[in-house]
């Protein structure tokens, strides 16, 4: 089969290796839709998690049909149409006992540390499937990083009535937007330096959208003049991080969503965070959320077709990757294998 390789680090191949047969308990998917995240950009560069993967089939946010299942996999048959939560946990470890298992200290996933959905076919544990029924398999590829969201969202929830501020209208940032309008926001300001986004955002449900190149810096305040109540970055930017703080409201939270690189600082005033009560909330990746996730697409809850820009065939994964680098993609690239 064909398949995309990152045989080292900055080594990408795209070349024919072995398909894979299932196990008494996995089962083989057809890939049919895989999207590209910027953690995928952080391994091929060797800077993820501090893992050795290599050589690594990426590609950790796909779906497709199953087309070989092994003998112990009872409540999946071929033919069914599947998305794959990519997280492995031990199951033994501490945080794992805690249910924390996004913090597994052996921590394995599909596309991030064994072969993933950037190849023709992928061999996963029954135990990573879902089924869904309603969607395409280009929306339905959008689990994982929404599942990332909800996590987000359940560690900094938005309640009613409460003003939100978003700090980037990309795939993640408008699915936030989503997510915050139906958890009964009342007022949800979307901040973006590209017009197409801002626009898509309004058109999902932001009641205000700022472009800091048109629009003074704070003038978020206008809409919110005491602060927000959940303050989210979704840009990966520690001047947006650090900036972020003035805009949360007292007893408010700043949500650190965005992946910024590892070696960068910033400077935030402990005696603010201490006098306004703000709480600063870090989120990595998902936590049993999948289920849901998958579940909230399905019944059309949250749109995730209007946030997919592209869709590519294998062969154009370094382009994806080159576009999400510089910043040129529109949303999330769908890259589509047997294309």
């Amino acid at each position: 089969m064909k398949a995309v390789v990152f045989e080292a680090p900055n080594a990408l191949k795209i070349k024919e290796v072995k398909t894979p047969r299932a196990g008494d308990n996995e089962v083989v998917v057809k890939v049919e839709a895989s999207g590209v995240c910027a953690s995928d950009i952080h391994i091929l560069k060797g800077d993820f998690i501090g893992s050795d993967p290599y050589p690594l089939i990426p590609g950790h946010e796909f779906t497709g049909t199953i087309v070989e299942k092994g003998k112990n996999v009872k409540n999946f048959d071929v033919n069914d149409p599947v998305a794959i939560d990519p997280v492995i946990p031990c199951g033994k470890c501490y945080y794992c006992k805690r249910n924390e298992q996004n913090h597994c200290i052996n921590f394995n996933g599909l596309g991030d540390t064994i072969a993933g959905g950037f190849a023709e076919y992928v061999l996963v544990p029954e135990a990573n499937l879902f089924h869904f029924e309603n969607v395409s398999f280009e929306e339905a590829s959008l689990a994982e990083p929404l599942a990332c969201v909800l996590y987000g969202h359940k560690r900094a929830p938005v309640h009613l009535g409460d003003d939100v501020l978003i700090f980037g209208a990309g795939s993640l940032g408008l699915l936030h937007l989503q997510v915050a309008r139906h958890s009964g926001a009342a007022n949800i300001t979307v901040c973006d330096l590209k017009k197409d986004k801002l626009a898509l955002a309004g058109e999902l449900g932001a009641d205000y959208v700022i472009n800091p190149r048109e629009e003074e810096e704070d003038s978020a305040l206008k809409y919110s003049p005491q602060g927000y109540d959940v303050v989210i970055d979704a840009t990966g930017s520690p001047r947006v991080v650090e900036n972020a703080v003035k805009f949360v409201k007292n007893k408010g939270t700043l949500m650190v969503f965005g992946v910024c690189p590892q070696d960068a600082t910033i400077t935030i005033s402990p005696y603010e965070i201490y006098r306004r009560d703000i709480n600063i909330v870090g989120v990595f990746a998902l936590n049993r959320t999948f289920g849901e996730s998958i579940k909230l697409i399905d019944k059309g809850v949250i749109n995730t077709k209007r946030v997919i820009s592209d869709i590519f065939p294998l062969e154009k994964l370094p382009l994806a990757l080159e576009m999400i680098e510089n910043g040129e993609a529109g949303g999330k690239i769908v890259i589509k294998p047997h294309l």
